[in-house]
């Protein structure tokens, strides 16, 4: 009877794959570093400081190899067919979908000199029109006024915390008050207490606003007592679903996913949240930065970075021998280095505009408007006067009270 197939087997038959396919292309450089010499200057890998780990594989070193925050990247060449299957592995594993994210994942663990050229070429072979799939995933919602919950969370303590609009789903299982409290309730166990919740004015997030205040903080439901304390919840206004573009932006994207992943599919409540797990990780997996292809060059910061730990939510282990002490030093080095690029790759991007460049006068009290109204033809829109005006701190009118 043959032995079962282990995570050891595979890890091998991986690692001798890498060594066949860097043995054709690479000769000359595994010969060099097998000595211990040096690779000439006019060299392709010269500037990648690469070397022979244990198994005999090429791989990079990398700036973070210091503080073992992941492994060195695999060099692989682009035209040999191992490369090409890898690169369509991870097409597939994103559906077909989110190249930059893919591509990001890919840097991870393999340096592929023209990797955008050959993923171009495997993402033509295997989106059914041939066209780029890409959409919107890879770029952040443009903004006009950057709210400071889109850039921060609390400071706590020593431990310092971003915000990088994370997607988060539970299933309700109706619109009422009951369901919306327990998805609150589920999403509390997972990822903590909110300081503040945004939404819009639908009638089940109003009646579990009200539940949530604070002199009606501890809800009966089902004989299991929830608590709920110092939440403060801010509606948008009525009429102005664009100021919950942030997330509506990532609710279209993740439905084009589910729609890559499960055409036609009629779902059970198992087989639903499986499928919204796996377009979370695929939206939580989206680059927030940059992809750069430079080997010296970071990966792009994903929201994964901050739930898991890394894009793909790979965490090494410690070496060993590592003490406790040594490994919260290099925990703390992860953590200053993470929070430095965040402040200089991340946030100068949030504040760039595609569009409204000029200040205009803003609307006065008095002003006389027409309500929009996507349910009605254009002439019968309502018309309104202003007769309440909210300035935001950069001194625009973005909320008004109306008298129809």
């Amino acid at each position: 009877m043959p032995a079962a197939t282990t995570m050891a087997h595979v890890s091998k038959a991986k690692m001798l794959l890498y060594r066949q396919s860097q043995a054709i292309a690479f000769a000359e450089e595994l010969k060099a570093l097998s000595v211990g010499a040096a690779l000439h200057r006019g060299n392709r890998l010269v500037g990648l400081n690469a070397y022979l780990d244990n198994d005999g594989v090429l791989r990079t070193r990398g700036r973070l190899h210091s503080i073992d925050t992941a492994k060195d990247a695999i060099i692989l060449a682009p035209e040999y067919r191992i490369t090409n299957l890898i690169v369509r592995s991870f097409h597939e594993k994103y559906h077909h979908l989110a190249h930059e994210m893919a591509i990001n994942d890919i840097k991870a663990s393999f340096y592929i000199s023209r990797l955008r050229e050959l993923y171009k070429s495997c993402s033509s072979q295997t989106t059914p029109d041939g066209t780029d799939s890409e959409g919107e995933n890879r770029n952040l919602p443009d903004t006009v006024y950057l709210h400071r919950h889109r850039l921060f969370w609390p400071v706590i303590g020593e431990r310092r915390q971003a915000q990088g609009e994370e997607m988060h789903f539970e299933i309700a299982h109706s619109l009422d008050t009951s369901s919306c409290i327990m998805c609150l309730s589920n999403f509390m166990a997972l990822r903590g207490t909110p300081k503040e919740i945004f939404s819009d004015n639908g009638t089940n997030f109003s009646a579990t606003e009200k539940a949530v205040r604070e002199e009606l903080k501890n809800i009966e439901h089902d004989k299991i007592t929830i608590t709920f304390d110092g939440i403060k919840w801010r509606f948008n206004p009525p009429g102005a679903p664009h100021m919950g573009g942030a997330w509506e932006r990532l609710v279209r994207a993740t439905k084009g996913i589910l729609k890559n992943i499960c055409t036609n599919y009629s779902f059970n409540d198992e087989g639903l949240r499986n499928a919204l797990m796996e377009a979370q990780f695929i939206i939580n997996s989206r680059p927030l930065t940059f992809v750069s292809l430079d080997t010296e060059d970071d990966a792009a910061l994903t929201p994964n970075h901050l739930l898991l730990g890394s894009a793909n939510g790979y965490k090494p282990l410690p070496k060993e021998g590592m003490n406790l002490h040594r490994r919260w030093i290099e925990t703390q080095c992860f953590g200053d280095r993470f929070w430095q690029r965040w402040i200089k790759e991340y946030a100068p991007v949030l504040t760039r505009r595609t569009k409204w460049f000029e200040k205009v006068p803003p609307i006065t009290i008095g002003s006389i408007v027409v309500i929009v109204d996507e349910l009605l033809p254009r002439n019968l829109w309502l018309k309104g006067r202003v007769i309440e005006t909210m300035m935001a701190k950069d001194g625009q009118v973005r909320r008004v009270t109306i008298k129809t």
